[in-house]
């Protein structure tokens, strides 16, 4: 990483923390003098505390009357660079002040403390005097877990006003990072294959080749060189070299395998491993036939095999986990290996069929369309259950999920449905036979207000040779409305139609002769109810 001077500008003091022991401890510089190698270290950005530790150094400022100090982009990511290299070294600089790893200048003195459980606030006191200052405007904070699993702290503070971090970045989770950094030559300890099983290296596999680092006070960890390596082998029949980094097993044996450096010939580590044979750890699973609906979870058995033919066993090779097998249709089983045969997962889909046999429910009522305050006869119709059979009648409005009961369980397969408010509603049947096995069915049913239809005779009293308005007014039913108006002239027994079919209830009649007549209007919605 290259920092600019706008960068080198903000480095004004530097504080490291390492988190092993309970109590503080300050640890005075140690100067080495050792050549410096390229590594790559894997160390996890704990941004979530990071976070937490500026809110603890902003409220012992407030309590202070400070203002408080904002994180700096570039300070945050120098620090959290510094903090790596301290999990490799933790007396890192030079005798001019210069970090041999970061090549930062401008740091005036590091303080080094551990502690395994450490107080935010004894701590933030026992910096006070660097990080108290009112003049003050920046920070940056690494806070990193380095290699064997310890936690390292560097706080960096400025004078300048901060290039403010994106605040998302300090609510991210816990980050892995590939660090690159140097390393002193002398903390190069051994050589290990990542990931390692063991000595035991099966024929076919490949695998990186890696130096083990020694930290100055708190053990080793695994780093990638990055330098100017290469790899020898005391047998490349057995296991040959990729790259500088990469070695493949190739047949059974053993091999002693080393790792040199071509600046520092002086300086290598090497490590024997036995060669054995593969284990595949594939499997293949036969084909489940279809499965009967039982109206419960279906859970066939499964067969699987690994490729030489053997029959693997549930629970010790692989497990078994079953989804969507209640309904007709198409069920789920994921196989997923274990012991041996970890890393290997394989999905397999069934049907779920009705049986010729199966117990099955038709629901039937007496109207699926009907009027307020009207009664419904509901029926249920089963096939193949075992008797005595019990039903369980309940509605919902259609869509929802919360179910009335209409009638609790009994033998009957019949009951009446009278709804107390108008909409779509959906009536379910749930028979049960005596073997335990489970039919479900509905019906839906639309409810509707009644047809309610008012006339008005405008004038009411005419004259011979006049006119009289006839105006209806219709609600309720399902429109739209179609209109019959009728007249019942003096002395006829039955009515004669003066407007048929017709969307309007409106119309005029002229009368023939004086005397008393009568009007009849019959009104038929969309759904056929008058």
């Amino acid at each position: 990483m290259v920092f600019t001077k706008k960068s080198l500008r903000f480095l004004s003091s530097v504080l490291a923390v390492v988190l092993i022991l309970p109590l503080f401890v300050l640890v005075p510089l140690t100067v080495h003098a050792d050549s410096v190698v390229d590594i790559s270290i894997n160390v996890t950005r704990k941004y979530t505390e990071t976070a937490k530790l500026l809110d603890a150094i902003n409220e012992q400022r407030a309590n202070n009357q400070l203002p408080k100090l904002e994180m700096d982009v570039d300070l945050m990511e120098l620090a959290m660079k510094h903090s790596a290299e301290l999990s490799v070294h933790i007396g890192n600089n030079n005798l001019d002040g210069t970090s041999i790893f970061t090549g930062s200048k401008g740091i005036q003195k590091i303080f080094i403390a551990h502690g395994q459980l450490i107080n935010k606030n004894s701590f933030i006191a026992s910096i006070s005097d660097s990080i108290m200052l009112s003049s003050l405007k920046s920070v940056g904070i690494g806070y990193v877990m380095g290699m064997g699993n310890i936690n390292y702290i560097t706080v960096l503070t400025s004078m300048n006003a901060a290039n403010e971090v994106d605040p998302s970045v300090l609510n991210q989770a816990n980050a892995k990072y590939d660090q690159k950094t140097r390393c002193m030559t002398g903390y190069l300890q051994d050589i290990t294959l990542s990931p390692a099983g063991g000595n035991d290296i099966e024929v076919g596999s490949e695998w990186p080749v890696n130096f083990v680092v020694s930290n100055q006070q708190y053990g080793s960890g695994t780093a990638y060189v990055t330098g100017d390596t290469f790899l020898t082998t005391t047998n490349s029949a057995v296991m040959k070299i990729i790259n500088p980094n990469k070695i493949v097993a190739v047949k059974e044996g053993q091999v002693t395998i080393s790792m040199h450096f071509s600046s520092f010939p002086s300086i290598s580590a090497s490590a024997t491993y036995r060669v054995v044979p593969g284990v595949s750890n594939d499997f293949v699973v036969s084909p489940i036939p279809a499965q009967n609906y039982t109206g419960r979870p279906v859970t066939p058995s499964v067969t699987v095999k690994n490729t030489s033919g053997v029959i693997l066993k549930s629970g010790i090779d692989y497990t078994l986990t079953y989804s969507n097998n209640i309904n007709v249709g198409t069920a789920t089983v994921v196989v997923k290996g274990m012991g041996s045969y970890t890393g290997r997962t394989l999905t397999v889909n069934f049907q779920i069929v009705e049986s010729v046999n199966a117990f099955t429910i038709t629901v039937s009522a007496n109207k699926t369309d009907m009027v307020l305050g009207e009664s419904n006869t509901i029926l249920a119709t089963v096939t193949n259950g075992k008797t005595p059979i019990k039903y369980k009648f309940d509605y919902a409005v259609t869509g929802s999920s919360s179910y009335t009961t209409i009638q609790s369980e009994s033998t009957s397969n019949k009951a009446v449905f009278k709804p107390t408010d108008i909409g779509s509603f959906t009536v379910r049947v749930t028979a049960k036979d005596s073997d335990g096995k489970t039919a479900v069915g509905n019906v839906k049913i639309n409810v509707r207000t009644p047809l309610k239809c008012t006339v008005n005779l405008s004038p009411s009293s005419i004259y011979l040779g006049n006119s009289v308005n006839i105006n209806s007014t219709t609600s309720g039913g399902v429109a739209p409305y179609t209109y019959q108006i009728s007249v019942k002239k003096p002395g006829s027994s039955g009515y004669t139609v003066i407007s048929s079919n017709s969307t309007s209830g409106i119309c005029s009649y002229k009368p023939t002769s004086s005397g008393s007549y009568e009007f009849r209007i019959t009104v038929t919605d969309s759904k056929g109810a008058t």
